[in-house]
């Protein structure tokens, strides 16, 4: 698991400085646009820079390549086959967080590709989940085993029902580019029920029939 960090944290640092430094400005423009503006004093501040950081390493395209940051760095830097299959295969996904099951291993449900449920290495820190927590978030598999990016967007628990609901339509479209805008929907929708707290979630998160 320490090797796949190691090059993420390599990446965003590579492609966020010197002649990339004014793409990783437009990055952070579109991300705003897309969920909502980041604000130092949010209490969920370290969550939403990390949840960017992940969104532009692994999703975001630069326009001159019309790849991603990390498919770039992988070819710059010819890592394996392995790792350039784990990073291509993001499971960008709706989950729900299960605990530890008996043998004491972390389960967590993918809400949006038909209810699996999943385990966790054991190595894979999920600092604040609790269990039957909600939250969008980013999962790779590398050697067998599976872990989440810190960037984790913790939704309401009470709509969970509408969730899951809204996410089964989503999936049956077959379009990945459908679940990642539905999955940055909910990151605008939780920035906005955080903006205006005193509102039940079921006002803000409101989605087009």
């Amino acid at each position: 698991m320490a090797e796949i960090f190691e090059h993420l944290e390599r990446a965003l640092k590579e492609y966020s400085s010197g002649d990339f430094y004014p793409m990783v400005l437009e990055a952070k423009k579109e991300y705003t646009i897309l969920t909502g503006q980041i604000n130092d004093d949010d209490d969920d501040y370290e969550n939403r820079v990390n949840a960017f950081n992940d969104w532009y390493v692994m999703q975001y395209i630069i326009p001159e390549f019309n790849s991603s940051v990390i498919e770039e760095y992988s070819r710059k830097h010819a890592l394996s086959e392995e790792l350039v299959q784990t990073f291509t295969h993001l499971n960008h996904s709706l989950f729900q967080y299960g605990g530890e099951n008996f043998k004491k291993v972390k389960v967590i449900k993918d809400l949006l590709h038909h209810g699996h449920k999943l385990t966790l290495s054991n190595d894979n820190p999920t600092p604040g989940l609790l269990k039957g927590d909600l939250f969008t978030g980013r999962l790779l598999e590398y050697k067998g085993e599976r872990f989440l990016l810190s960037g984790l967007c913790i939704l309401p628990k009470e709509m969970v029902n509408r969730l899951v609901s809204e996410a089964r339509k989503v999936h049956k479209t077959g379009s990945r580019e459908f679940e990642t805008n539905f999955l940055m929907k909910l990151e605008y929708f939780k920035t906005k029920w955080t903006r205006y707290s005193h509102l039940p979630p079921e006002r803000v998160f409101q989605f087009m029939e």
